[in-house]
């Protein structure tokens, strides 16, 4: 019924033909170096990922290199340390974990969503498309960074990433066009910078992952609540891309369906991420936008988890769990 996901085969330690006493040395030799450069250089010695990096943002105008730079470089701080000092401590679950993520720019209603969470002591993931943002959106998302939710980059102008990053030049383009000025927009209103990427319309392919995991810690792409994917315990410690199901009311509008799901998570002890966009109390408010999730549903959903023993995650915390 579902389709599992499970580390990539072939990419065990094993295939590095060494006995296990000397992967540990190897491990901590390496890890011993990267903590030396963090704390003196304030980041790692520049391999492929960043020399790409370098080549790509030279195309770039200055004020946009520089808050391309800045992204560029706390992705890379958070992939190798930030999981240490910023997240909550999180023992890995034994009946699932669900990470509820939210799209576009929806901040006032987000905050039901951030309530609901919160009583039910989880927290959330709004990627904020940055074309947009007002000043009176600012404390709004500012709230929310401050009480544990996550913030994401949903790119500047909702422009599909799988079909710009193709060639270097587009790619180029993409990067100063979606994701550094995106970048800016969060910095020059006070904002955390994003760590986490989902992308406009759901649409990657393998070079958008391959371009854009070198500037985020993770990358969150959808699928239809026809075809959800579920992730079995350690599928993210190889990879740091997940495809959340799309649970906006115009997709799944049945609660019986939605608790099986969900019963099917804490029975198998599986990882998922779902999205919608705006939260909408139906019976007492007009929705301002076409795509939303019902705050009925959204509270079967928080309720059902709780009652299941289902852990609500941010999205980076998914990627985390099984470390």
């Amino acid at each position: 019924r579902f389709r599992f996901l499970a580390a990539p085969r072939g990419a065990s330690s094993s295939k590095l033909n060494m006995r296990p006493s000397q992967q540990k040395l190897a491990l901590a030799s390496l890890g011993a170096l990267g903590l030396v450069g963090f704390v003196f250089f304030g980041t790692t010695p520049p391999g492929p990922a960043s020399i790409r990096q370098l080549q790509i943002a030279s195309a770039l105008e200055p004020p946009l290199l520089d808050a391309f730079a800045a992204c560029g470089k706390l992705a890379e701080r958070v992939d190798r340390w930030g999981p240490r000092l910023r997240w909550r401590s999180l023992a890995s679950p034994r009946h699932g974990a669900l990470a509820i993520t939210f799209d576009d720019l929806h901040p006032r209603s987000w905050q039901k969503a951030a309530a609901l969470l919160e009583a039910a002591g989880g927290r959330g993931t709004y990627y904020v498309q940055t074309e947009g943002l007002r000043s009176g959106d600012v404390p709004l998302l500012q709230a929310l960074a401050d009480r544990g939710h996550e913030l994401g980059h949903h790119s500047y102008g909702h422009t599909n990433a799988a079909e710009r990053l193709q060639s270097e030049t587009e790619t180029a383009r993409y990067l100063s066009d979606e994701i550094a000025r995106g970048c800016t927009a969060f910095r020059s209103v006070g904002l955390p910078m994003p760590i986490g990427f989902s992308y406009p319309f759901g649409a990657w392919s393998p070079r958008s992952n391959e371009v854009l995991l070198e500037h985020f810690f993770m990358l969150r792409g959808t699928t239809g609540f026809t075809h959800p994917v579920l992730y079995k315990q350690g599928a993210f410690a190889l990879q740091r891309f997940v495809q959340a199901i799309w649970f906006d009311s115009a997709a799944v509008d049945n609660s019986t369906v939605v608790d099986g799901l969900l019963r099917d998570v804490a029975e198998s002890n599986a990882r998922v991420a779902i999205f919608a966009h705006d939260v909408c109390d139906v019976e007492h408010e007009t929705c301002g936008s076409p795509l939303f999730i019902k705050k009925a549903m959204l509270e079967n959903i928080v309720r059902t988890c709780k009652k299941l023993g289902i852990a609500l995650v941010t999205a980076s915390e998914l990627m985390r769990l099984d470390e």
